[in-house]
């Protein structure tokens, strides 16, 4: 039966609960009264590397319309419990957790229902993507029929975006992340289209990746770190647009001269001409009497060459009373221009003093431009990621069934064993113990900082063996003779008990598929097929050996398969002290101990055996007893 409640859950987690690692989270009930589902309906959005938290609050009434779920037969009913199980598919390094800590809430309890709230915090330690949140709940809810209960799983997704850094020269992003990283960068001082002109350089960009690399262009393409480390990146942008200034002359002499009567002393004054001709600048009001041997006089002009290149002339005021004006190149009547060279757009930011010496005239002036130079250093951050790896498979990629395939890795890290695409386990364990076909690979994960990378892919194959039951009921004895109870073709060699070891019995006898027995003893049959997979028989005691055969039919042993320990329980009316062993299937023994029985006891043994198949040996004054134990 469909559950019957209507709440939608929608949080943050690992995959796992996380305990106590997002406390302190407060339902909003006034924004969320009478709320069906989640309040607010969506998530934050994360960014990788950056804190992140949230809190979503949901309403739960105190009872829910069935109507439609229970086909009419009855209406509203009880809310009894609403459960939080698992929520899975998050980006790695995201906890949550409920307010209870165990998730479980009672909204009938309530006059109005009661609410639930979730906070979910941490750093995604993950790539930027989207990712499909699967949460599983459950609701019980009170029918005419007694409490019905029922699973509902929703999901939602979750956007992480990738971190950002820069400054005012340049961003890039992702600002870090895990190695091989590939890093876009965008200049925050664009050209727009702006063309240089012949004195100035325009928008000139430089860059240092921090990797080696380098780069002039204004919007580079992007760059790939393949190792972890910290990169200090350099940036320079050189905007040159405005253009150059006649800051300055400065007259030292001059080819002019005055009415002797008067002093002889020229009335001085400048005149500046763009390349069209046209007069920009005159001191003519503000003339420069400059009697000989005075010092150099310097004009303060500030004047932008805009249509270059200037010219100059350096004249000597008569008045209008001595005739016209006379220019100080030739002591002539009328100007003379002397052109002005504007200096190259490789200079700027100094200035640049150009001179002129002709004729007994000799001036200075001086010429600056203005650029703007922009230097702005960044770190990018880039993680290490684990090292490829392939897996180390042992003993080998073709196993028989029942057997294990220990799968490995290096360790030191946080482990995902998939097969075939699904997940199997997430654990610290580099190793992982795969029992069936399929193909596998694991996901190896620094916890501390979320990259990750994938083994190679490996390919088992598990080949038939002897039936389940083989080890139980694999031989019987009739008439003096015992038999397997296989089917088809198989290799067979017989082993019989000597006391001390198992020890096969030479062919023709050992051989095949019936045995007749020549001696009292405990038997067993190793079968083998044409895989070369086999399994080793139970334990049949033929002959006067009637206590052990006994003791093989009332010795409980379990669990088998075992991993860690196994427990015997000893028949009632058998005590005493018992020699214990246990062998590989070659007769070696691996593990002895003993024994101390009481009537009816069970004993605890603790095991630390590689995987595989051995026999469990009991030698005491009351007989002796075989079993065969899987070790997983």
């Amino acid at each position: 039966m469909k559950n019957l409640y209507l709440i939608v859950i929608l949080l943050f987690a690992l995959g796992f609960k996380a305990q106590a690692q997002c406390p302190g989270c407060v339902p909003n009930t006034v924004l969320c009264q009478g709320s069906n589902g989640p309040c607010p309906n969506y998530m934050d959005t994360a960014t990788s590397g950056q804190a992140y938290e949230d809190t979503m609050t949901f309403f739960l009434p105190k009872q829910v319309d069935a109507t439609v779920q229970s086909g009419g037969l009855f209406s509203w009913v009880d809310f009894l419990k609403f459960e939080i199980l698992s929520i899975s598919g998050l980006p790695f390094g995201i906890n949550w957790e409920c307010t209870p800590s165990n998730c479980t809430y009672f909204p009938s309890q309530f006059p109005n229902g009661t609410f639930a709230c979730i906070r979910f915090c941490g750093t995604p330690l993950a790539a930027p993507g989207t990712y499909t949140l699967t949460i599983d709940t459950k609701g019980t809810v009170q029918t005419p029929f007694g409490a019905q209960a029922g699973n509902e799983i929703f999901t939602i997704d979750l956007v992480v975006l990738p971190p950002v850094g820069g400054n005012s020269g340049f961003s890039f992003s992702p600002s870090t992340g895990c190695a091989p990283l590939t890093v876009q960068f965008t200049n925050q001082n664009p050209s727009n289209g702006y063309q240089p002109g012949p004195h100035n350089l325009g928008y000139q960009y430089s860059w240092d990746f921090g990797n080696g690399l380098t780069s002039n262009a204004e919007n580079p393409a992007p760059n790939v770190y393949g190792m972890g480390g910290n990169y200090l990146i350099s940036y320079q942008a050189v905007i040159d647009t405005l253009p150059f200034f006649l800051q300055s002359l400065t007259v030292n002499t001059v080819n002019c001269t005055d009415i002797p009567f008067f002093g002889d002393h020229p009335d001085l004054y400048l005149r500046v001409l763009d390349a069209g001709g046209n007069l920009l600048l005159t001191t003519n009001s503000n003339q420069v009497n400059f009697p000989p041997g005075s010092s150099p006089h310097t004009w303060n002009i500030n004047l932008p060459v805009t249509n270059g290149p200037l010219s100059v002339e350096i004249m000597d005021s008569d008045g209008g009373l001595y005739g016209n004006d006379d220019n100080c190149y030739n002591d002539q009547t009328g100007g003379y221009l002397i052109p002005l060279t504007t200096p190259s757009a490789q200079q700027y930011n100094v200035p640049v003093v150009q001179s002129f010496n002709q004729n007994g005239l000799s001036f200075s002036y001086t010429m600056q431009k203005t650029a703007f130079v922009l230097q702005s250093p960044d770190t990018l951050v880039v993680n290490s990621t684990p090292p490829f790896s392939l897996l180390s498979v042992a003993p080998g990629t073709t196993a028989c069934q029942r057997d294990s395939v220990r799968l490995e890795v290096y360790p030191g890290f946080s482990y995902e064993w998939y097969q075939d695409d699904t997940v199997l386990v997430s654990t610290a364990a580099a190793f992982y113990y795969a029992l069936t076909a399929g193909n596998y690979k694991v996901k190896i994960i620094d916890p501390a900082t979320g990259c990750f990378t994938w083994s190679g892919d490996t390919n088992l194959i598990f080949q038939p063996s002897t039936p389940p039951g083989f080890p139980n009921v694999g031989i019987s004895l009739n008439n003096g003779v015992l038999s397997s109870n296989l089917s088809g073709t198989w290799t067979y060699q017989w082993i019989f008990w000597n006391g001390s070891s198992w020890n096969p019995i030479a062919p023709p006898l050992g051989s095949v598929a019936n045995l007749t027995p020549t001696q009292s003893g405990n038997y067993a049959l190793i079968a083998t097929n044409s895989f070369g997979c086999g399994d080793t028989s139970n334990v049949i005691t033929f002959g006067d050996a009637g206590m052990d055969s006994w003791l093989q039919n009332n010795i409980v042993l379990y669990p088998n398969p075992a991993s860690r320990e196994i427990h015997i329980r000893w028949p009632g009316g058998l005590s005493g002290q018992w020699e214990m062993s246990l062998n590989d299937l070659s007769g070696r023994s691996v593990q002895a101990w003993t024994e101390q029985v009481e009537s009816g006891q069970e004993s605890r043994i603790g095991i630390s055996l590689p995987a595989g198949t051995y026999m469990l040996r009991g030698n005491g004054t009351a007989g002796h007893w075989i079993r065969r134990l899987v070790v997983k």
